[in-house]
């Protein structure tokens, strides 16, 4: 691995004034003092792949780090969503798992919901 620095930015297709105003009424939101009452949450989805070792590792040792063989296993997708408050003083985050069999679209209210609770907790 090396020691580089990756930054990642997402340019919109048709970055158009409406996607200006859409993205500075946001920014807007996250601008506001902290107000625990009314607590500002970002929510993220991102589906991952399960994978399983076909191999056992080799321990590390003083001198060599662990050893994993490149081959594995496909154990299915699910979906990681991640609950965050932006706010420095508020500062709380949340994360869930499901596999992707279950449907997420009914799953995604719920997980806000429980989200909203414990941020205002």
């Amino acid at each position: 691995m090396t020691n580089r620095k990756l930054q990642y930015w997402v340019i919109p297709p048709k970055c158009d004034a409406e996607f200006v105003a859409n993205m500075e009424d946001v920014l807007r939101i996250y601008e506001k003092p902290y107000d625990p009452a009314v607590p500002v949450l970002c929510m993220d989805e991102q589906p991952v792949q399960l994978i399983k070792e076909t191999k056992v590792p080799i321990p590390a040792t003083k001198s060599k780090p662990v050893r994993i063989d490149y081959e594995y296993e496909r154990a299915g997708v699910a979906n990681v969503f991640m609950f965050a408050e932006p706010q420095p003083v508020g500062g709380k985050s949340m994360s869930a798992s499901i596999k992707r069999r279950s449907t997420g679209q009914r799953k995604w209210p719920r997980f806000s919901k429980v989200a909203m609770k414990h941020a205002s907790e």
